[in-house]
């Protein structure tokens, strides 16, 4: 019985996902193509073995895809990072050429020193790739360079035997029992009720997680709009004070108050005028008549 369930990411999603090349990635851009000579012109003259794509993806990872043994062996003799690792699982060039399928590729990168017991993000080595694809020699390649013949990947448990015996590679499978596998390793099955109940729980947090950002939203409405009915009245009453002081300005700046003003005056100079003449006429000493 066939227990083993695919959870990594194909080797389409991968190329795709390491599309897109960024602004200063010349040699991986150039091996992504297969450019032989444009990489040897690029390093010639300066440029980064080891600028990655977006995704992390090098010029040896995808000489590593692309199984191209010339390119490999030209891009360590550049000096380039045999461990560098994807953004997405971490795959090193050691398991993109074993996932791939490129035994030849695999060994050449062991021989440059690449570790052998690197794993992806989820626990997968380049020894459960090789016996999955059956690359022999990239499976006897790695357990001579010391990978552990029967390590489990996180989600299932599940060993390089499994791998291959998963997708019928006999000569994997011989490879690996002869090195000492595991021929009882059982994996592990999740419950249907547990995942089931994963799910469940997945989808009341995104539930309160839409809820709490409407609630945010809300609160941030309210919040604005309080502070503009605050702000309002303090407007309405500069606003006022302004309009009393526009309006005598106005006036006093207009032809008919100048008028008034003038017309105000004169009538207190003549009063004032009255006034003296009254207190000189009650100054004057009384003189007798003359008759």
């Amino acid at each position: 019985m066939k227990t083993r369930v695919h959870l990594l990411p194909g080797l389409l999603a991968l190329a795709l996902l390491a599309a897109a090349a960024g602004p200063d990635t010349p040699v991986a851009d150039a091996a992504r193509e297969g450019a032989l000579a444009e990489v040897r012109t690029l390093l010639r003259q300066g440029a980064d073995v080891n600028a990655a794509h977006g995704d992390g993806m090098t010029a040896l990872h995808w000489a590593a895809y692309r199984g191209d043994l010339e390119m490999v062996d030209v891009l360590v003799y550049a000096g380039a990072n045999l461990e560098a690792t994807t953004r997405v699982a971490g795959y090193t060039p050691l398991l993109v050429a074993a996932r791939s399928g490129h035994s030849a590729a695999a060994v050449r990168l062991l021989d440059a020193g690449a570790d052998p017991r690197a794993r992806t993000s989820t626990g997968v080595t380049a020894l459960h790739f090789a016996a999955g694809t059956g690359g022999v020699e990239a499976v006897e390649a790695l357990i001579v360079a010391g990978a552990a013949v029967d390590a489990r990947e996180h989600a299932h448990g599940q060993t390089p035997l499994v791998f291959a015996a998963h997708d019928g590679r006999v000569e994997a499978i011989r490879a690996l029992v002869a090195a000492g596998a595991d021929l009882d390793a059982t994996t592990r099955v999740t419950p249907i009720s547990r995942l089931e109940e994963e799910d469940r729980i997945e989808s009341r947090l995104r539930s309160a997680r839409r809820d709490a950002e409407e609630a945010l939203r809300t609160a941030e409405t309210d919040a604005r709009l309080e502070i503009a009915a605050l702000s309002a009245p303090r407007a309405r009453e500069g606003g006022g004070a302004d309009s009393t002081a526009s309006a005598d300005s106005t006036a006093a700046a207009s032809p008919e108050g100048r008028e008034g003003e003038e017309v105000e005056e004169g009538e207190e100079e003549e009063k004032k005028n009255e006034e003296e003449e009254k207190e000189k006429k009650d100054d004057e000493p009384l003189l007798p008549r003359l008759g």
